[in-house]
């Protein structure tokens, strides 16, 4: 997964950015079934992508693992409901007798909102606002489960559902190499809105479902019976094999993992199929709105499941299914063939993240203006196919094996694209080093899981190829394939194989870096400040680049919008209002300042004007074709008085009485207009009515005007503060991802 925010996401420090993270954030953080002729291949193998490294997987009817789901289920579109039968043949591999067996009932965590994942609560309360009809319990839901049965002697077993884990006894003892087949009968209320389990705008999101086996500790003796981790995720299981079916109205579109098929049940319904062996977990999707992209490449067939009828977005779609078939194959020839025959791509509604499932990976709302080649965290979800879908582990205590191998790959194949941002070069900018190890279990990361587990994480990884060089690296990478490809794996398991391949030297130095806090990688692999500078340069471009090229339909007189300009190689004129009070003037130098820091962060440059005189020469020339920001009183700021009337036309356009404005007592704010003597450059004006401004009042105004003009704010036109740093009126358009930075 990829937190956007953290997801993989911008953050605000001392009025500046952090656009470390901004360009992931921005890169941001799929669903119909196909027909059977578009599914006939039978008996699939893998793909060979990578020679040497290719793991089989056998569907249609040859079932291979030791843990086999068929399950038959119907929807009830009306009520939003599951129901239906599921069939589980385990066989114990362990070397205990087990008497009982142990699924996670994850659809049991949206009971209550205390038990919801925090990341989608603040998205519910939104979603609560747009619904006032909705009432709290239809955000909540679950699954009843009404009957197990031993299907060898028809049965009923006796069992307990409690959080979130549903413990069946199954009156016996099965030994080691024994199997038994249980069948269980249940329910699911799928809730409203925002989660991974949910229904919303016309679409079924139906992740954890149902029940599913959790992992037997054979040191502890004991099953896994952890619930759903509310800040994280938990998806340590076992690739098992799948045959579902789902009924569902006709004009639904499906998608789930594996090879579909799709029959008629009559009365405006229908069956589809879906068989998914060597899969860690099931998942579908379900809308009567969606479109598709399909390409198959190098014998995978790769799918996009999407919203919306323009040329634009179709474009969007084709390209990220493009863009996929490169993943898969950098991913491939590094580490070892994508072992499946298909892999969809997912639009949907989630906000702020973006989620990794086996073969499937699901996305929040893509843009009809969707950079896609740029969209490191759809990259992140594809490398997730190999650390967590082939490769698995235990995300709760070992959440860096994961996300630090897959964070790393990311930037790896970005690097082997020429990207100088997304690459290595990028990477390396990641903030300090942390007082704790990367191997923390997620209890002990807190708060603190993503700058541990992905970017400390993958710098510790970037660490290791640069000591051992690419070739020995990805030799190193295509042997824990080769030994853990549809197995789970520890650090411990990619320690032993750094050590069977590099020697132990090497394994030494990275258990060190993993496993001991305030890591940080050598000297001689750092930035300098010189790279440092270009690349934040770099970073800003693109952070603004990206965000005004999804908001298309923005008005142009937006406070943000003077940076980006300003990043793209257009001047900008800072001119300072003369004959002010000592006061006056030192807080427009340090307005000036902060400005020009910004500025410089991106690569830009502002001169700074503050003669009268040379305002006069040089206005109908230099003046006219540069951006200006004027600071101070609109009557002794020379620019606001020479273009007093055309600046009065502007501010009516964005509903600013100025009159009214100027004249207040004691008032100071910002302004954005079109510059009255060239349509494609900005005037903007921060301005007080007093001497200068008000004591109480100057903090406040220096940190609402650096954070209005950033794009992870709104999208400010104006706005005008009292003597006491109060906001008293303004005028913003709305930007959907400013509410990750609150």
């Amino acid at each position: 997964m990829k937190n956007k925010q953290s997801n993989r996401f911008i953050r605000m420090a001392a009025g500046l950015l952090s656009v470390t993270l901004a360009a992931q954030f921005l890169m941001i953080p799929s669903l119909v079934g196909a027909s059977a002729s578009d599914h006939a291949a039978k008996n699939v193998q893998a793909s060979t992508l990578a020679a040497g490294h290719t793991v089989n997987v056998v569907e249609d009817g040859r079932r291979t693992s030791p843990i086999q789901y068929t399950i038959n289920l119907q929807l009830d579109e009306k009520q939003m409901k599951l129901s239906g039968t599921q069939s589980v043949l385990f066989r114990n591999e362990t070397k205990d007798d087990l008497s009982e067996l142990v699924f996670h009932t994850f659809a049991d965590a949206y009971r209550s909102v205390d038990t919801q994942t925090s990341m989608f609560q603040a998205r519910n309360k939104d979603i609560a606002k747009e619904y006032p009809d909705k009432k709290p319990e239809d955000f909540l839901g679950g699954i009843d489960v009404q009957r197990v049965m031993d299907k060898s002697n028809s049965s009923k077993l006796s069992f307990e559902n409690k959080n979130q884990s549903l413990t069946v006894n199954l009156g016996k003892t099965l030994k080691p190499g024994e199997e038994v087949v249980v069948e269980l009968d249940y329910t699911i209320d799928i809730p409203f809105g925002m989660q991974r389990m949910a229904h919303y705008k016309e679409l079924i999101s139906a992740v954890h479902f149902y029940p599913i086996l959790a992992m037997y500790d054979e040191g502890k003796q004991e099953w896994n019976r952890l619930p759903y981790s509310k800040t994280l995720e938990s998806d340590y299981f076992e690739a098992s094999d799948y045959k579902v079916s789902l009924n569902v109205p006709s004009n639904y579109k499906i998608s789930m993992p594996g090879q579909l098929q799709e029959t008629s049940a009559g009365d405006g319904r229908k069956v589809i199929t879906a068989t998914a062996d060597k899969t860690r977990e099931f998942v579908f999707f379900a809308s009567p709105d969606y479109k598709v992209k399909s390409k198959n490449v190098n014998g995978i067939n790769i799918e996009m499941y999407y919203f919306g009828d323009s040329k634009e977005k179709e474009n969007v779609a084709e390209r990220y299914v493009e863009q996929a078939a490169k993943a898969i194959e950098f991913f491939g020839n590094k580490f070892g063939a994508y072992p499946y025959k298909d892999f969809r791509i997912m639009e949907t509604y989630v906000e702020g993240v973006a989620i990794e499932y086996t073969r499937v990976i699901q996305m929040g709302q893509i843009s009809d203006q969707q950079a896609v080649e740029a969209d490191s965290v759809f990259i992140h979800e594809i490398a997730h196919q190999w650390f967590h879908a082939i490769i698995g582990n235990n995300s709760e205590t070992e959440g860096f094996l994961d996300e630090g191998l897959t964070h790393f790959a990311t930037s790896y194949f970005y690097e082997e694209q020429k990207d100088d941002m997304q690459g290595f070069n990028g990477m390396r900018m990641a903030s300090g080093p942390l007082d704790k190890a990367i191997a923390s279990n997620n209890e002990e990361a807190g708060g603190e899981a993503h700058p541990l587990y992905y970017e400390r994480g993958r710098l510790a990884v970037y660490e290791l190829y640069r000591k051992v060089g690419q070739t020995t690296f990805d030799r190193i990478m295509q042997e824990y394939y080769n030994r853990y490809a549809l197995r789970n794996a520890t650090i411990t398991d990619w320690l032993q194989t750094i050590g069977d391949i590099a020697g132990a030297d090497i394994q030494k130095h990275m258990r060190k870096a993993l496993y001991e806090p305030n890591f940080d990688i050598s000297d001689e692999y750092k930035l300098t400040p010189e790279e440092e500078q270009r690349l934040m340069g770099l970073m800003m471009k693109s952070a603004y680049d990206q965000i005004f090229a999804g908001h298309s339909n923005l008005p142009q007189e937006v406070f943000a919008r003077m940076y980006h300009r300003a990043y793209n190689g257009e001047p900008v004129t800072i001119v300072l209002s003369d004959g002010v009070t000592k006061r006056a003037m030192k807080q427009q130098n340090q307005l000036a300042e902060q400005i020009q820091t910004l500025m410089q962060m991106g690569g830009a440059e502002a001169k700074i004007v503050t003669e009268r005189s040379l305002v006069k020469k040089q206005l109908e020339k230099e003046l006219s074709k540069s951006h200006i920001i004027a600071i101070g009183s609109s009557l002794r700021n020379p620019v606001i008085q020479a273009l007093k009337p055309s600046i009065q036309k502007g501010a009516k356009a964005i509903q600013l009485d100025w009159n009214k404005a100027m004249q207040q007592k004691d008032t100071s704010g910002v302004y954005m207009v079109k510059h009255p003597y060239h349509k494609d450059r900005l005037l903007m004006h921060m301005y007080w009515t007093s001497e200068q401004v008000n004591a109480n009042a100057w903090p406040t105004l220096m940190q609402t005007m650096m954070k209005t003009s950033n794009f992870s704010s709104d999208f400010y036109q104006w706005f005008q503060m009292n003597g006491q740093g109060k906001v008293t009126a303004e005028k913003f358009e709305v930007n959907p991802i400013s509410k990750f930075f609150e």
